[in-house]
């Protein structure tokens, strides 16, 4: 919201970008060795998990090196953007956090975490495994969690991180409203490929230190993913997938209660979109082979969304990931990757009547696009599904896209 052509506000709805990254990309800058980096060193065990180990404030603001690979990253508010992705520490990979406080155009360490495994999941995967760190979200410029195998949070922009206790093993997945957190943890964790055992989903606040669970879900298969949102109206939207299966179970949490949500999508899979403006949000539903058709709906509260269908359909290929963001009731990105070859981005400005390739798109990466994700405004982020050190943007409805380094 605080994004140019907001309303000044703070307030983040939707999902966040998050990727996954396999190779490294090179960039601008000198590579610098990241054995200086404040390093946070962690054992894990399925059992317990400590809640006082931090990092050390990084004196020094070392420029990003050039093995550093993105993985996932959450706007804050106030100009300020932070990434979490993997880098090398004292000769071995780690996972890196990174910020800019200037929207991008310049970036530095501020803390590396040690004893994980980095990068943290596989390009054609939606999870992690039971010692990697995944994701990365904000509430605000100071306070924000890291996430995968273990669950830590910071209080100074990322500077420090501190465990957090939760159930279960991986985190899957994280959102934040600017006050609470919801989150998915598989409790039996995840290799890599897939999560096993129920899907527990948890709550948090910016002010606590653990997490308590508020519902879970029952799982017969092994876990392809358990996305994490938030609409405008103060819902999150919770979408489990399971390995194999078309569909998906959705829920909607308001508060402590946990409803279980028809996304009218049937046995093919579905995706609820909450736009990160306006009063709609959208709903889409894989209609044929790479083709996908879309419903509006008001902004859920926690109750079952009525859906409208809308005439029209995006055609995204038969791409491993299809990812959707709205910034309001006529303004939507569709984008899919995943595999060589694979991947589109369209837009549409009609509510999702019709979809185009952007005026000035950027070029297609070799595994097409992991993440769509708004911040707000008129704002949009994609992130490849390949190696890539950065990211684009566009700050037009998605009409024309920049290329966002991270020297």
């Amino acid at each position: 919201g605080s994004l140019p052509g907001g309303d000044g506000g703070d307030r983040v709805a939707g999902r966040q970008t998050s990727v996954s990254q396999t190779t490294s990309a090179s960039g601008p800058h000198t590579s610098s060795t990241s054995s200086a980096t404040p390093s946070v060193t962690e054992p894990t065990t399925s059992a317990s998990r400590p809640t006082s180990k931090s990092s050390t404030l990084n004196p020094t603001n070392l420029p990003v090196p050039q093995d550093f690979a993105l993985m996932s990253m959450s706007y804050a508010g106030k100009d300020t953007i932070l990434a979490l992705g993997s880098g090398t520490c004292s000769g071995r990979g780690c996972a890196t956090v990174i910020r800019s406080t200037d929207n991008g155009k310049t970036w530095n360490i501020v803390a590396s975490v040690d004893n994980v495994e980095s990068p943290g999941r596989g390009a054609v995967s939606s999870v992690g495994t039971d010692n990697a760190l995944t994701g990365i979200r904000m509430a605000n410029p100071q306070v924000g969690w890291i996430f995968g195998g273990r669950l830590m949070k910071t209080t100074d922009g990322g500077s420090h991180w501190e465990s957090v206790e939760h159930d279960g093993q991986a985190v899957v997945d994280l959102a934040t409203n600017g006050t609470d957190a919801v989150l998915t943890v598989a409790l039996d964790g995840c290799d890599g490929t897939k999560c096993s055992g129920d899907v527990s989903v948890q709550k948090t606040t910016i002010n606590d230190m653990a997490t308590r669970e508020i519902g879970r879900v029952s799982m017969t298969e092994a876990t392809d993913s358990a996305d994490v949102e938030f609409t405008l109206q103060g819902a999150a939207i919770v979408q489990v997938a399971a390995v194999g299966t078309s569909g998906a179970g959705a829920y909607a949490v308001a508060g402590d209660t946990m409803t279980a949500i028809d996304l009218g999508c049937g046995d093919v899979p579905g995706s609820y979109v909450a736009a990160s403006g306006g009063a709609l949000d959208f709903r889409a539903c894989r209609s044929g082979d790479g083709e996908w058709s879309f419903a509006k709906t008001s902004q859920s509260s926690g109750q079952q969304p009525e859906f409208t269908p809308i005439d029209g359909s995006a055609l995204l290929g038969p791409g491993v990931f299809a990812s959707f963001a709205a910034t309001g009731e006529e303004n939507l990105v569709a984008a899919s990757g995943g595999r060589s070859g694979d991947g589109r981005l369209l837009v549409s400005h009609d509510g999702g009547h019709s979809w185009t390739v952007p005026a000035s798109a950027p070029p297609i990466p070799e595994r097409g696009w992991r993440w769509v994700a708004s911040p707000g405004a008129s704002w949009y982020y994609a992130i490849p599904a390949d190696g890539f050190r950065g990211f684009w943007r566009s700050t037009d409805q998605g009409e024309t896209w920049e290329k966002i380094g991270l020297g």
